[in-house]
């Protein structure tokens, strides 16, 4: 699911980066706080916006960090399931075969289909970028308020 960045652009970013070489603890707590807040409201709109039929997927969808380093703030946000990127990417045509077994046979219904499928695919969800296209303006408002917060933080 790492496919999907989220990342802003600071217009005087040279300057702004001298003046925050002055309080780095302040720089990088507020800048840690904007990518929590965005991160965390990326996973809670994934996760409700995730695909569920028993809520395996929903559940799995979560979050690391904010951690900083010397020029950058990251988190991570991901499902851990193996079906995750077919939710949101979709599939291909492609043939199910019956590995263990004489037959694919659905239990619930009791049919049979042979030792092989055809299954058409199914088109991706599209989740997580559905959550990050709605993340991204709070983002540019978090990192913006914080860039506030650190330029406030320096004059006084």
């Amino acid at each position: 699911m790492s496919d999907y960045q989220m990342s802003a652009e600071i217009i005087g970013a040279k300057e702004l980066k001298e003046a925050f070489k002055k309080a780095p603890e302040v720089t990088a707590r507020e800048l840690k706080n904007a990518v929590g807040d965005a991160m965390n409201d990326l996973r809670n709109i994934a996760s409700n916006s995730a695909p569920h039929r028993t809520g395996a997927l929903q559940g799995s969808i979560h979050s690391q960090g904010p951690f900083a380093t010397s020029n950058n703030v990251h988190a991570t946000v991901g499902s851990n399931l193996k079906y995750a990127p077919y939710q949101e990417y979709g599939t291909q045509p492609h043939i199910i075969l019956a590995k263990n077994k004489k037959a694919l046979a659905n239990t619930q219904t009791g049919q049979f289909f042979g030792r092989r499928v055809f299954h058409p695919g199914f088109p991706g969800r599209f989740y997580f970028k559905k959550a990050i296209e709605s993340v991204r303006p709070k983002f540019t408002e978090y990192i913006s308020r914080a860039v506030g917060r650190i330029i406030d933080a320096l004059k006084g």
